[in-house]
């Protein structure tokens, strides 16, 4: 049979020298493999025993941290600086773990960026740079305090916060600056929205302070505002019965009445009445 080899009587083919000797190779070769890590593993014990070593005579020796400073933090606390920091007396002044320590600092609330410099003989300095309250965003139950970009500075914001925009709604955090800043270019639009709702994370509907809903369309929602602005002024729309102004369509708005002045409309109607609505109507 072709590729098969056939043992007879039993008795097992003596292996060729060749063939043995390249087991016994391979056999050496993963020895020497296992000894090097052997080794390996060793001297890297070895080596941190000597940089402990080392550390300690560095520590004793003068270069110990001593003096801590900070500038730039004015939110922030010194509390909580220290404690992001942890132990500094551990190791010397060149031994500090700086990277770990900064990441440790920038995943506080406050902080946008921090920098640390070492100070030989044995100082640390760090430079904090804040990030600035923005809007406050109201999601399941919750209140930030946010900036610009999103990004959450601490939760149940003080009353002294309370007279920034409110953001609500899923995600409502990362698209604050678009409407916020659209809102700008319509301060008279601006001081009558009591707050922003993200909608499915796509588009924005705005709660006036007396109740009406402006739902804006998901492009185009600087043009509707601006639309909107001039008809508030002209007509005074947000001050008549209205629940709700729809623009989602571009070039097209709806308008949802209250319910009395719904009622009042159908009955009028149903009079087949020809005169004025009045001041409380469209």
């Amino acid at each position: 049979m072709r590729g098969t080899s056939v043992v007879k009587s039993g008795k097992i083919p003596a292996e060729k020298p060749a063939s043995i000797w390249g087991r016994r190779k391979l056999r050496h070769v993963l020895l020497a493999v296992l000894l090097l890590l052997a080794a390996g593993a060793w001297l890297s014990s070895q080596t941190e025993q000597m940089i402990d070593a080392a550390d300690r005579w560095l520590v004793k020796n003068g270069l110990a941290v001593t003096r801590v400073t900070v500038t730039g933090n004015q939110q922030l606390s010194d509390r909580a600086i220290r404690q992001a920091l942890g132990d500094v007396t551990q190791h010397s002044v060149l031994r500090f773990d700086v990277k770990a320590a900064k990441a440790r600092l920038e995943a506080l609330g406050w902080v946008r960026h921090a920098e640390i410099t070492r100070r030989l003989p044995g100082s640390l300095h760090i430079a904090i740079s804040e990030r600035r309250p923005f809007a406050l965003w109201q999601t399941k139950g919750q209140l930030f305090l946010i900036d610009r970009d999103g990004n959450i500075i601490r939760t149940n914001p003080g009353i002294e916060y309370s007279d920034l925009p409110l953001i609500t709604g899923i995600a409502g955090n990362l698209a604050a600056a678009d409407i916020l800043d659209a809102l700008a270019k319509v301060p008279d639009l601006q001081v009558q929205t009591r707050a922003a709702v993200r909608v499915a994370a796509r588009r924005w509907n705005l709660e006036m302070t007396n109740g009406v809903v402006v739902k804006l369309p998901e492009d185009g929602h600087v043009a509707a505002l601006s639309t909107l602005a001039q008809l508030d002024r002209k007509l005074g729309l947000l001050k008549r019965e209205i629940k709700s102004i729809d623009l989602r369509i571009a070039g097209q708005m709806t308008l949802q009445l209250t319910k009395d002045a719904a009622t009042r409309r159908n009955f009028l109607i149903h009079r087949g009445s020809r005169q004025p609505l009045g001041r409380h109507a469209i």
